[in-house]
């Protein structure tokens, strides 16, 4: 039996942000934000299976960096947001 995963869509976003890894640290654009992952786009990307810490407005998101194509790389969040107040605080645009 084939095993189909199926997911909502994730809301389209466009806030910047920060991708600490072992690439360094990138400026990222956050393009789809869930709350156990997002998609950012970047100049730089780090290697797929790689830790990464994604940070925007003093929040900082442990993940693991599921894929990479081009310039858009795909974030898997160790962890889902912990409450309504840390997701409105990370979408909050300061």
């Amino acid at each position: 039996m084939l095993a189909i995963e199926c997911s909502l869509p994730m809301p389209e976003v466009m806030l910047p942000a920060k991708l600490y890894s072992s690439c360094g640290k990138l400026a990222v654009q956050i393009t789809t934000l869930g709350e156990d992952r997002a998609t950012v786009t970047s100049s730089g990307r780090p290697p797929a299976g790689s830790f990464a810490y994604l940070v925007r407005n003093g929040i900082k998101i442990p993940a693991i960096v599921a894929w990479a194509m081009g310039d858009v790389v795909g974030l898997s969040f160790e962890m889902p947001m912990d409450g309504a107040w840390r997701e409105s605080a990370f979408r909050a645009r300061r």
